[in-house]
């Protein structure tokens, strides 16, 4: 879908795949357990997947609820909720506000 002149969809794409890069230089020990991290990068990629087959409204629900909230506690206070996985507050508003611009922009492709 064109927004404008624009397609975010390879704007989303690009974004999605910085983000993966950055969970995957994060260390294992800023989140909440060693396991938490691959299965973070693992639903990373199912939205990613999701994206890539347009499967746009579901990618969409995937961010906000399997992603967000997982790391959505620094953003409120000054420290990680108990049902956050990355427990680093600067990793966490870095991977949150880029999880945010994505959903953004996936938002602006659903409506």
């Amino acid at each position: 879908m064109v927004y404008g002149a624009v397609d975010p969809l390879p704007t989303i794409k690009t974004k999605l795949a910085d983000l993966v890069a950055v969970l995957k230089n994060l260390k294992s020990s800023e989140f909440k357990r060693p396991g938490k991290k691959f299965v973070f990068i693992l639903k990373t990629a199912i939205i990613r997947w999701m994206i890539e087959r347009e499967v746009l409204r579901h990618a969409r629900k995937g961010i906000e609820f399997a992603l967000l909230k997982k790391v959505d506690g620094c953003i409120d206070s000054d420290s990680p909720d108990r049902n956050d996985w990355l427990i680093d507050c600067d990793s966490q508003k870095q991977v949150y506000w880029s999880l945010h611009e994505i959903l953004v922009l996936l938002n602006i492709v659903t409506d």
